[in-house]
Formats: structure tokens, C-alpha cells, sequence
């Protein structure tokens, strides 16, 4: 909408002195101007009317020249907002109205998307689909979150009623939710609606991320919600604008009986025997690092966390951080700290400690071990490693826990290393994998005294529920399965209570294969190595130059392509390790890099049978298998024609049509597919 000015007629008789214009009063009529407004840097066209002439436009208040003369003034590209100064000139009179000033406006953004709401939801809006192009912001004072409610169906977030900033896109843009704050109860929330991808975050441990729209998903989380409560709900639009509908209920009885939540396991194997489910409440490791010696960088492995106190090059220990703010120490039984590993060694008593760091602020990607927090002595709690097998391993932190909550505090970090001697480390699954390190809370009940206990199952995931047969205790551990399934935990207490715990989505992961290896030369010392045919993701790649026989050398990397060099002095072997979801990890098979030779064609050889130089070698022809080679005497005829020469299995030793040859002189060609033929002699002489 264009900006109004009304001007007072005020004007003054013009009078010549040097350059500069004077007016005397006069009376024009009041002139009406126009400013603009814009969310981004433009050239703006302000304007004026009522005038029976024309305008002067300046950019002072007072003195100077006019910029421009006429009803329409286009600015130069504005950056700021800048004001102008219009006057009504009337040539015929000579005379001119005071300036009145007009303004090019550059909106700015308005509000700081890191801020949560106090009591009420914080609504930022991004003007793309990564949350970085930051716009504006509105309220949203009600508990649940019903976009439709509030800018309606199929529009977008920048028509909400209360919007302040610059608009967003109708499609491809971002929204993030964020309070801080709850009337103090038990809540379940169900996300009824979504479009497209989003994140649901509680004090800072990601409860639920999906890709895609449109599918309700019930209780996906239960537990404590109070005036402490940081909660994050974000999601992106791709097309058809955007819509959310979360529903908060507050579940709390008379009695509190609370449910609780099934545990972290939410991943197996086609085909694979799952754990047991049990209703705790999860707290995710928000941060996560290992740190290692020599280099005091710190090392982030896509994946791994490793432990190790080996050799002095190679000193490792694990820092995690978890927030505790939902723990209530009336509230709960255990606290049990478990980690995944899947070392590939099998290193007999290993002896993992876990030390409390009184440091809550450090930061995962600045760590390292010259500057890495303090850690407690004693620990607080070991475990023995002994397996080989990929597993969970359990450290009962239950007595550090109740102590940091009853002294206020709502973080807390931990740091981990082990007793080996040698260069044996062992390696854990990170937070960015599916199986994270995570705290779990084995919570008192509540209600009445005298609980019965039901498991329940969605075969389809679709809020039809059945109970599973003789699964009657606050344990259940499935059967073989080979469909994804939905379960929750049915609590009815002594006085007739009934409580749900979350649902948990049993995924079942297609089994892992391994893939084929191809390799690309660029040139006779590097190229390329693509795996293809693969089923999981890719952990990491290894290089060895003994065929794996002792430990390989990482490369960290994850991608399904990798640059390599070859070396002068051995050949390299070179393997990618794969893993799917919850199912065995695997390797790759094996491609073999040779390696660099200077390629050298030589003019002479023996083949007389004594072992020495009894066949016609060329050096480095191996690194070229798609070559030809051929031979013909002094008159042109050809008497030796190959192709992939190797000086192994394909490889000339003086003979032709089975009789061997006569010495003398012979003369050769060469071809390599992107390179000059070459020729030249090779002499036999036995």
C-alpha cells in the first residue's frame, strides 16, 4: 500500500543569486505524495500529485539543488530506508511549497527466530526449506498448534493475522514453533496433520522426525510437561502451501498414573528376533564427540564414537550431553546409560568407565584433547566389553542422576574411556545414527496401587488396536517379525485408571548387500572407485596393502564414490564396509590397485627355458587391460596378435602358430584406447 503525505502550501518568491534558486510565498495547492515500501533492496518510483505544474524533488531537508523535476522520481537501488523531500512548484508564479518529506522504505525482519515463546508458541517464518532465510514472526498464545485455524487452508504462514516481517513464499518455505512453558501436567501429543517433512524436539532430544505429508501419527510421545518445558515443532513445505495440526493433551488424573514411554528400540533386521520392549522414558544424547590425542583436532567420525587407550598416537575418550530436565526424582526407579557398539575385535574383558564432566557447556565441534573437560575420579559406573557381536552395553548412573536433579541441575555430561593396553579400540554408534547413546528412566507409576498390564499392536499402524496374547507385564519381547508393526503398553491401575505409554514403530530393515567395486582410471596413478548394487548405507572405506591380513587404514568417508592414488612401492586393496538399519554390517568385495610403474617396453628377451627373461615383458601394460598387441617379421607378416596383455596369462614368449621362432628382429605395435599408437623392435636371441 502507497505511503499518503499531505503537504502545506507554503512557497516563496524566486529570486536568482549565484546557483542556488530562492522563492518568495506563494500559494500552489497542497500536493499529495506517494512513498513505497519493500521487503528486499530495490530502485523504488515515488510520485506526486495535485500540483497544477510540476514537483522538485531533493535529498536534503534544506539547500541544495533538485535531484529531479516532474511527478514521478525512480530512485537508484535502495539498500536502507531513505527519505526524500518533495515541494509543489508553480513555474508560472515562481513559486514553491516547503519540502515535505517522503520515504523509500526496506522492511526489516522482525523478531529473533533462536527465542522460544514464554507460555506461548514463538511462530518464525524462512523463505526457503533449510530454516535459514529468516522472514518474520507471530504469536500463538493457544496450546495446540491448527495452522488452518490461523491462515487457513492452502495458504501460506506471512497471511497469519499478527504477522510482522517480510512475506514468504506461497510454496518451498519453512516454519518453526518454539515455547517454552506448560501449565505443569502428564501430555500426550499427536501430530494429526503435516505437510510436508518435520521434526518434533523436546528439551533439545528430536521425539519424532518425518519425511513426507499427510499421515496422523498418535501418542507419539508421553511424559512431564512444566514451566521448564523447551519444545520445538518445525516442519517445510515443498508445494500447496503448508498446514499442521499438533494436539497437546493433558492426560493427568487425579491419581498421575502415567504409562510411560517404550524404549529406544525401533529398528531391526528382516527377519531379525527384536529386543525386548519395556516403557521408560528415552533422553537421547543431544552431544556427542570423541577426542583423540597426537593431533589434539577433534575427530567427528560420520557414525562412530571411539574409545581407545592404546598407543600414544591414538588415545581416544567419548564426551556425551544429554539434557535431564524431564527426569523427576519423585518420578522414577533406574536411569540406565546405554550405548551400541559393534566392534569387530573381540577383545576378551574389556574393562569401559563412564566419569561424570562437571563442564555442561562444551561444544562438539570445538573439543579436542589439549582442552577437552575435566572428568571425574572415580567413575561413576563400568562395564565389561567381552562380545564381538553388535549389542547394547548398560551403565546404571541412577544414584549420579538423582543427585544432579535434587541440586537443580538440568544437564549433565559424561565422559567414557577403558582399561586396554594396545591399539584396540573400541567403536559405538553415534547420535546421527539409529541407534544413539540414550538415558533410560525406568519411571514409578503412579495412581492407585495394583497395576494390570496389556501390550497392544497396529499391524498397519493405523490407530486399530489388539492385544497381544499373554503379553501381561511391563515386558514384551516379539517374536520373529517381518512387517513393520506399531505397539504400545495398555496400565490399568487398582482404582480402574487406564493409561497409554507412546507407540512405537517397529521398522524392519531390508538386508544389507554388500556391492560390487568398479574402478575409473584417470591417468596411470589416480582415478576412481564407485561401488554399485549396494543395500544400506556406507560406514566407511579401508585401504590395506596386504589384502586386509592386519588392521586396514580408514578413510571417513561415506560416499559411494572415492578418489585414490596409487602407490610406487606395493600394491593397495581397497574395500567399502556397509551396514542397513538394524541388520549385519558387511564388506564390500575387493578391488585391487597396482601399483605405479614406469612404463617401460623392452627390446630384448631369451626364451630358451631357463627361467630368466624367457618371455617378452612391458611394464605398467597391466594398468591398461583394454591394450592390443602385435607382432610381425622383417617382410610385415604378423605372427603374435593380443589383446589385454598382462605379462601373465597374456604374454608373448617367442612363439608363433606353436613353433617357436628363430632370433632376430621383430617389430611391434601397441594400442591404449587414448593414447598414440607405439611401435618399434624387439630382438630374440636364445
Amino acid at each position: 500500500m502507497p505511503f499518503r503525505y499531505p503537504i502545506a502550501a507554503i512557497c516563496f518568491l524566486f529570486l536568482i543569486m549565484g546557483n542556488t534558486p530562492v522563492f518568495s510565498q506563494c500559494p500552489p495547492p497542497d500536493p499529495l505524495v506517494f512513498g513505497d515500501a519493500s521487503c528486499t533492496p530495490k530502485s523504488f518510483t515515488l510520485s506526486a500529485i495535485d500540483s497544477p505544474d510540476t514537483y522538485n524533488w531533493y535529498d536534503v531537508p534544506t539547500g541544495g539543488l533538485p535531484i529531479y523535476q516532474g511527478d514521478f522520481f525512480t530512485t537508484p537501488l535502495i539498500n536502507t530506508t531513505t527519505t526524500y523531500y518533495v515541494t509543489s512548484f508553480d513555474s508560472g508564479n515562481n513559486c514553491e511549497s516547503t519540502r515535505v518529506p517522503v520515504q523509500a522504505i526496506i522492511l526489516p525482519d522482525s523478531g529473533n527466530p533462536t527465542v522460544y515463546g514464554s507460555n506461548k508458541w514463538n511462530v518464525y517464518c524462512f523463505n526457503d526449506i533449510n530454516w535459514t532465510d529468516y522472514k518474520g514472526f507471530y504469536i500463538h498464545n493457544l496450546i495446540n498448534i491448527n495452522t488452518a485455524a490461523r491462515w487457513g487452508s492452502f495458504s501460506n504462514p506471512s497471511s497469519a493475522s499478527g504477522y510482522t516481517g517480510c512475506p514468504v513464499n506461497f510454496d518451498n518455505h519453512s516454519i518453526s514453533y518454539k515455547r517454552q512453558g506448560f501449565p505443569p501436567g502428564i501430555y500426550t501429543i499427536d501430530i494429526l496433520d503435516h505437510n510436508d517433512d518435520f521434526t518434533l524436539t523436546i528439551n533439545g532430544s528430536i521425539i519424532m522426525t518425518r519425511v513426507g505429508f499427510g499421515q496422523s501419527y498418535n501418542r507419539v510421545w508421553t511424559g512431564l510437561l512444566d514451566g521448564s518445558s523447551l519444545i520445538e515443532y518445525k516442519w517445510l513445505d515443498r508445494q500447496d502451501a503448508s498446514s499442521a495440526n499438533v494436539v497437546f493433551t493433558a492426560i493427568g488424573t487425579p491419581t498421575d498414573l502415567y504409562a510411560g514411554n517404550i524404549n529406544y528400540n525401533q529398528a531391526y533386521c528382516v527377519s531379525g528376533d527384536p529386543a525386548a520392549l519395556k516403557d521408560s522414558l528415552t533422553i537421547i544424547a543431544d552431544r556427542n564427540s570423541y577426542v583423540r590425542s597426537g593431533s589434539n583436532t577433534p575427530v567427528i567420525a560420520p557414525g562412530e564414537l571411539i574409545t581407545n587407550t592404546g598407543a600414544p598416537d591414538s588415545l581416544m575418550s567419548i564426551y556425551l550431553s544429554f539434557d535431564v530436565s524431564s527426569i523427576r526424582t519423585s518420578s522414577f526407579n533406574n536411569v540406565y546409560l546405554y550405548l551400541r557398539s559393534y566392534d569387530r575385535i573381540n577383545y576378551p574383558n574389556k574393562l569401559l568407565f563412564v566419569s561424570s564432566v562437571a563442564d555442561t557447556l562444551w561444544n562438539e565441534s570445538f573439543i579436542t584433547w589439549s582442552n577437552k573437560p575435566v572428568a571425574s575420579s572415580p567413575p561413576i559406573a563400568s562395564s565389561v566389553i567381552y562380545d564381538i557381536n553388535e549389542q547394547w552395553y548398560k551403565f546404571d548412573i541412577s544414584a549420579y542422576i538423582l543427585a544432579q536433579r535434587n541440586a537443580g541441575n538440568k544437564r549433565i555430561s559424561l565422559m567414557l574411556n577403558d582399561t586396554t593396553s594396545g591399539n584396540n579400540p573400541l567403536i559405538f554408534f553415534s547420535k546421527d545414527t539409529a541407534f544413539p547413546p540414550v538415558l533410560v528412566v525406568n519411571n514409578k507409576r503412579g495412581g492407585c496401587t495394583g497395576y494390570a498390564y496389556q501390550w497392544q499392536y497396529s499391524p498397519l499402524c493405523n490407530n486399530v488396536w489388539g492385544d497381544v496374547s499373554g503379553a501381561t507385564s511391563d515386558t514384551y519381547d516379539p517374536s520373529t517379525i517381518s512387517d513393520s508393526t506399531c505397539y504400545r503398553l495398555q496400565i490399568t491401575d487398582g482404582c480402574g485408571n487406564i493409561a497409554y505409554s507412546n507407540i512405537l514403530h517397529v521398522n524392519i530393515d531390508a538386508q544389507t548387500v554388500a556391492g560390487k567395486l568398479t574402478v575409473s582410471e584417470i591417468d596411470i596413478q589416480s582415478g576412481t572407485i564407485q561401488i554399485n548394487g549396494e543395500v544400506g548405507k556406507i560406514r566407511h572405506w579401508e585401504v590395506s596393502e596386504d589384502n586386509f591380513s592386519t588392521t586396514p587404514t580408514n578413510i571417513t568417508s561415506n560416499a559411494t564414490q572415492i578418489s585414490y592414488s596409487g602407490s610406487s612401492t606395493s600394491d593397495l586393496y581397497y574395500r567399502a564396509q556397509i551396514k542397513s538399519g538394524a541388520c549385519p554390517l558387511v564388506y564390500s568385495d575387493t578391488i585391487k590397485i597396482l601399483r605405479v610403474q614406469e612404463f617401460i617396453i623392452f627390446n630384448s628377451f631369451s626364451p630358451n627355458g631357463d627361467g630368466i627373461n624367457d618371455a617378452w615383458k612391458i611394464n605398467g601394460i597391466e594398468r591398461y587391460p583394454e591394450n592390443k598387441v602385435s607382432i610381425v617379421n622383417f617382410m610385415g607378416v604378423p605372427i603374435y596378435q593380443a589383446e589385454r596383455y598382462n605379462n601373465e596369462e597374456v604374454v608373448w614368449q617367442g612363439n608363433s602358430g606353436g613353433q617357436s621362432l628363430p632370433d632376430g628382429t621383430y617389430y611391434y605395435s601397441i594400442q591404449i584406447p587414448d593414447k598414440p599408437t607405439m611401435t618399434g623392435y624387439v630382438i630374440i636371441k636364445r
